[in-house]
C-alpha cells in the first residue's frame, strides 16, 4: 500500500510540467504560492476534523531541518535551471537517490543488497538516457544542482526521525517551507506579478497547489516513512519518466530511441524494487 502511495505521488509530480506550462508563472513564485495553497487545504481538514497537532518531544528541530531542506531544494533547483540546460540539471538533480540509498546504508545500516543496487544503477542510466541532450554546460548550474539534490536527500533522511501524523506533518512542512521561500521570491522581485494572473491561469494554479502540493505531498511523506530509503530512491525515478512520456503523448514532442531506452530502464529498475519490497514496508521511523 504504501509503495503505491509514493509511486502515486511519483506520478503526479511528473505531471507538474503541463501544469505549470499553463500557470505560465516565475517558478519560484508558482513554488510559493502552491505551498500556500497546499498548506491552507490541509489546515482545513484539520480543522474540519478538529485534530491537534501533537508534536513528540524533540522532534521539533527535525520538523524545521526538514523544512528547511524542502524550501532549498526547489530554490536551488530553480538557480540550476537558471544557468544550465534543464536536462543537465534533471541529472544532477537526480543523484539525490544515490545519496539517499548510500547514505541510509552509512549512517542507518540499512540493508543495502546487490539487487538493490542493479535495480538503483538501472534507473539512473535510464534517467540520464531520457535526459540526453545538447545544452549548456555551466559548473554553477552544476553546483546549484547538487545542492539542490542534497535537500531532496536531506528531506528523505531527516524525515525518519518525525513521528508525527502524516497529514499534520505535511500541513507544518508545507507551512514552514512556504516562510523559507518567501524571502527568495522577495529578493527576485516576482511578488508583484500576483496582480497579473488572470482567470485562465486560475484553475492551473490551485490544481498544483491542491493535486501537486498538498495531496502529493500527503501521499509523498506517508509513504516514506514506511518504506526504505533504497525503494523510495528507485521510486523517485518515475517522476521525470512519466514528465517524458506526457511530453511526447501530450505535447508531441519528439522521442528519440534514446529516451524509450531510458523509459524501459527506469521501470524496469521500479518493477524490480516493487518485487523486491514486498517485505520492505516497516515502521522505521
Amino acid at each position: 500500500m504504501y509503495l503505491f502511495y509514493n509511486l502515486l505521488a511519483m506520478f503526479i509530480f511528473g505531471t507538474i510540467g503541463l501544469f505549470v506550462r499553463n500557470a505560465q508563472l516565475p517558478s519560484a513564485l508558482l513554488a510559493l504560492i502552491r505551498t500556500c495553497i497546499g498548506a491552507m487545504i490541509l489546515g482545513l481538514i484539520l480543522l474540519s476534523r478538529r485534530k491537534k497537532i501533537n508534536i513528540n518531544k524533540g522532534e521539533w528541530k527535525y520538523i524545521l531541518l526538514s523544512a528547511c531542506f524542502l524550501g532549498c531544494n526547489w530554490i536551488f533547483l530553480f538557480e540550476s535551471y537558471r544557468y544550465t540546460s534543464i536536462s543537465n540539471a534533471t541529472i544532477v538533480y537526480y543523484s539525490a537517490p544515490l545519496m539517499i540509498a548510500f547514505a541510509s546504508w552509512f549512517l542507518y545500516h540499512e540493508a543495502f543488497t546487490k539487487q538493490k543496487v542493479v535495480y538503483l544503477l538501472c534507473s539512473m542510466a535510464g534517467l540520464v538516457a531520457i535526459s540526453f541532450q545538447s545544452g549548456s554546460f555551466d559548473i554553477m548550474g552544476i553546483f546549484f544542482g547538487l545542492l539542490a539534490a542534497c535537500g531532496y536527500a536531506g528531506i528523505v533522511l531527516t524525515n525518519r526521525h518525525i513521528h508525527m501524523e502524516s497529514l499534520s506533518f505535511t500541513f507544518l512542512q508545507l507551512s514552514l517551507a512556504a516562510c523559507i521561500i518567501l524571502p527568495y521570491v522577495l529578493w527576485q522581485k516576482e511578488f508583484i506579478q500576483i496582480a497579473n494572473i488572470t482567470m485562465a491561469q486560475l484553475p492551473w494554479i490551485i490544481l498544483l497547489g491542491v493535486l501537486h502540493t498538498g495531496i502529493a505531498y500527503l501521499l509523498y511523506f506517508t509513504s516514506i516513512a514506511k518504506l526504505s530509503s533504497t525503494s523510495v530512491a528507485v521510486c523517485s525515478y518515475l517522476d521525470p519518466c512519466t514528465a517524458i512520456i506526457l511530453s511526447i503523448f501530450i505535447l508531441q514532442e519528439p522521442c528519440t530511441p534514446l529516451q524509450i531506452v531510458g523509459i524501459i530502464c527506469i521501470f524496469a529498475g521500479i518493477i524490480g524494487v516493487t518485487k523486491s519490497s514486498k517485505g520492505d514496508e516497516t515502521n522505521a521511523l
